[in-house]
């Protein structure tokens, strides 16, 4: 089966591929991706080791690609309901629904759960 991932050069390319309307704080050093008429991906370093994934689809449903783990809700810090999974009490994905779609979040190691609401409000502020 075929790579679906597409890199691409710019948000406003991949949006055009994945038929997804995305806005996203500016990211150092970020790989962009789109899967056709699915979401968009971007990927960025947190530090050395670790890697943080955005993804945004125009669905409700989670993108994160994680599914296991357990669930439950934490607020941000700008009223976003935001879904989040743990392992063994580590944050391992997020996602959240706004208005035209929902993103969801990864990183190659746990996150904190000041990290995830920074990552959410850092998106909701630039869709304001």
């Amino acid at each position: 089966m075929p790579n679906p991932f597409i890199e691409c050069k710019s948000l406003e390319e991949a949006a055009k591929i994945a038929q997804v309307n995305i806005r996203l704080p500016e990211y150092s050093q970020c790989i962009i991706y789109a899967v056709k008429n699915s979401f968009v991906e971007v990927q960025y370093p947190l530090n050395e080791t670790s890697n943080i994934t955005i993804r945004k689809s125009a669905g409700k449903e989670d993108i994160s690609g994680v599914y296991d783990g357990k669930e439950m809700q934490l607020h941000s810090t700008v009223g976003v309901d935001v879904n989040v999974r743990l392992k063994d009490g580590k944050f391992i994905s997020a996602y959240f629904t706004g208005d035209d779609g929902t993103y969801s979040i990864t990183c190659d190691e746990p996150l904190e759960a000041d990290e995830i609401i920074a990552i959410v409000d850092n998106i909701v502020s630039v869709n304001s």
